[in-house]
């Protein structure tokens, strides 16, 4: 949850905990480089393992590359 909220919530209202988040650093580059896109990113949950009961084929796109990204993080 905590990507999820600092994705669709800018990175800058968080600087208040600057000295007290340790991964700080990776979490502003993470937003400079998403600012740099021309495009808008956004994130949501996606319920994993959904392939356990729906054909692949059947899948919405998000849950169909969290299966793929799952299968290539084993």
């Amino acid at each position: 949850m905590e990507v999820i909220n600092r994705t669709n919530q800018a990175i800058q209202q968080h600087k208040h905990s600057k000295c007290n988040t340790l991964d700080y650093d990776l979490w502003a580059e993470s937003q400079e480089v998403i600012d740099g896109l021309p495009c808008k990113i956004t994130a949501h949950h996606v319920k994993s393992h959904q392939d356990d009961h729906i054909e692949m084929e059947d899948l919405t796109t998000e849950a169909y590359w969290n299966v793929m990204m799952d299968r290539k993080a084993e």
